[in-house]
């Protein structure tokens, strides 16, 4: 992935950041909802450096950013839908996403949690 490509991106983001502040802020919007703004927002910045490092190809990159953001998506629909996500059940579900696409097996195993 070339470098100066990445920046310019992430400076575009910066750039949208700053906006969607000013108008969050000029809409009243909730303290709540301009913090899960913000946290969304450099969720997603770091979603684009990490992919960017595994990156052999731009065609590779979009493909796997655009993965990454899809499985963010299906977590917050999740979350927003039953006011809270079972972490085993969302990390067993992209998993099985994961392994169909690449033929890859293994296995989650954990406690589960409080």
């Amino acid at each position: 992935m070339d470098e100066r490509v990445l920046q310019e991106e992430i400076q575009r983001l910066r750039i949208d950041n700053r906006r969607l502040r000013r108008l969050l802020e000029a809409a009243n919007a909730p303290a709540e909802l301009r913090h899960r703004m913000r946290s969304t927002i450099a969720l997603l910045l770091q979603v684009i450096r990490q992919s960017a490092h595994r990156a052999t190809s731009i065609d590779s990159y979009v493909a796997h950013l655009a993965e990454r953001v899809e499985a963010i998506s299906r977590a917050q629909a999740a979350a927003d839908d039953l006011g809270s996500i079972d972490l085993h059940s969302l990390l067993s579900e992209e998993l099985t996403r994961f392994r169909a696409g690449r033929r890859a097996t293994g296995a989650l195993r954990a406690r589960r949690a409080l």
